[in-house]
């Protein structure tokens, strides 16, 4: 019996990450590299939308021919209708990327049938599906990096909301500003330029944290002030929503070793104890590939709900 391969790609802030998946089981755990079988990323086409899709379209008819492929499962940056597969609503970093439609695209220039969610949404489901939050019965999985975004998990069914926006907490008000302004990777390296007086300090998080701990005070200061902003937020979503897990993923939490003591102790500050005591903590599992696998659990969802 032929192996089936899909080709999945995630369209995040800075690039395209694509990649082949071997079919495997789903509700269990399992190591990536055993399902994985090639990963690449490019840059972010300059051009928005028009370069996306061209680049989209490209990698699809490479890896159909290379891979003999049976589908595509897309995870995208902006709000996603589904069922169409239509991105209705595009963030600013993608202009002219909005009423794109994968499904229709992916059909009529490869001849492959596709499944496109957000981004978030996918990483939640991966996590829920094979990952740190596999044994809960609700989850809210938060990716911290460039972006900053959420995906809410019950029963084993991403909660959407009405205008399939749920947990865009990237848009939270706070201290006048937003989550995602105040939390993300680029907040964090502005505010130890800030700090230093060197607005074109030509550092990166990566550096900040390796800074950080080898007892650069000011590093440590713009981390502090970055997990409380963090642990405010999560207090707040889990205010409305009272999950069993909190899962940390996103580039930053490659630093979790570092990052989640300072987050729960952030989180302790504005929880109630009965929030405090029965929700769990825990870093991600997947990591940076979580989108690219959670689209291809998407994908195997849609297509079990139309045979169904």
């Amino acid at each position: 019996m032929k192996e089936e391969r899909y080709i999945t790609i995630d369209i995040h802030a800075t690039g395209i990450r694509s990649g082949v998946l071997r079919a495997h089981e789903t509700r269990g755990t399992i190591r990536l590299a055993d399902v994985l079988l090639q990963e690449d990323c490019i840059d972010l086409p300059a051009n928005g939308g028009p370069g996306i899709r061209d680049a989209v379209l490209r990698i699809v008819r490479e890896r159909k021919e290379q891979f003999d492929a049976s589908a595509v499962c897309i995870a995208t940056a902006g709000i996603v209708e589904p069922v169409r597969g239509i991105v209705f609503h595009a963030p600013a970093f993608l202009p002219d990327y909005a009423d794109t439609n994968w499904k229709e695209l992916i059909r009529e220039h490869c001849g492959l049938p596709c499944e496109t969610d957000n981004a978030f949404n996918c990483a939640g489901l991966a996590e829920d599906v094979s990952g740190a939050a596999m044994s809960a019965r609700s989850s809210l999985c938060l990716s911290i990096g460039d972006e900053v975004g959420a995906c809410i998990i019950i029963d084993g069914k991403i909660w959407r909301g009405h205008s399939l926006s749920a947990c865009a907490v990237g848009y939270l008000p706070m201290y006048g500003s937003t989550f995602e302004t105040l939390a993300s990777t680029d907040a964090l390296v502005r505010k130890v330029a800030a700090i230093k007086g060197n607005l074109s300090l030509p550092w990166g998080s990566g550096r900040i944290f390796e800074e950080a701990k080898n007892g650069d005070k000011d590093c440590v200061r713009a981390i502090d002030d970055m997990c409380e902003v963090i642990g405010r937020g999560i207090s707040t979503i889990c205010y409305v929503l009272n999950p069993e897990i909190v899962v940390l993923g996103g580039p930053a939490m490659t630093q979790h070793r570092f990052l989640l003591p300072r987050i729960r102790a952030a989180m302790e500050k504005y929880m109630i104890e009965p929030l405090t005591v029965n929700t769990f903590i825990a870093s991600a599992a997947h990591g940076y590939l979580a989108p690219m696998l959670g689209a291809y659990y998407h994908y195997l969802s849609m297509r079990n709900s139309k045979e169904t």
